[in-house]
């Protein structure tokens, strides 16, 4: 079993975050194994959104604040003879079935689920120099339909496409002029 927490960002699981929690008298987060039923490897698989590494059933693991407080069962429940249930709280906390991580509070908000661009969309745009205005506004249709990430944006001005990144503090760090006269790129 994997030592450390599976999602992209998190630190649950690392030496040093271990070190601090324990400093700081914060309780260990419980680590679940990724499951070995296929269908639900490939929904937690999706909804943690790594691309980097794969998740393997039964060896990586995720930590419990990537699931909703109704997915994990924290007590053990006695059902009791007057009809009352009874808590005992549980010293390793479990998954309810078919539980799904949903919660990812370290993610930054660029990393967030994007729609990737349609390809046929792109495969219409034609590059050739008889259609440079069908195509300037082909990619602009495209540009515009698309769901950027939270720190890009896009924009029309002076018969020019503007497609731009911003850093965490709003400042300009990439941008990419395409003229209509020619479909000439500048960055």
């Amino acid at each position: 079993m994997s030592r450390n927490c599976f999602v992209p960002h998190c630190h649950e699981g690392n030496k040093s975050q271990i070190k601090k929690n324990k400093l700081l008298g914060i309780k260990r987060k419980t680590m679940f194994k990724a499951p070995k039923d296929a269908l639900l490897l490939e929904i937690w698989a999706k909804a943690i959104q790594r691309t980097d590494k794969k998740l393997r059933p039964g060896i990586d693991s995720v930590c419990e604040k990537h699931f909703d407080e109704t997915c994990v069962h924290r007590y053990f429940e006695t059902k009791m003879a007057d009809g009352s249930i009874h808590l005992i709280e549980r010293g390793r906390l479990s998954l309810k079935k078919n539980a799904v991580p949903s919660r990812f509070p370290d993610l930054p908000q660029s990393l967030t689920m994007i729609e990737p661009i349609n390809k046929t969309k792109l495969n219409n745009i034609s590059s050739t120099i008889d259609n440079v205005s069908e195509t300037y506004n082909n990619l602009k249709d495209t540009l515009i339909n698309m769901k950027l990430p939270a720190e890009w944006f896009f924009c029309c001005a002076h018969n020019s496409l503007v497609l731009g990144y911003l850093d965490s503090n709003h400042e300009l760090v990439k941008k990419i002029i395409i003229s209509s006269n020619d479909l000439n790129v500048k960055v």
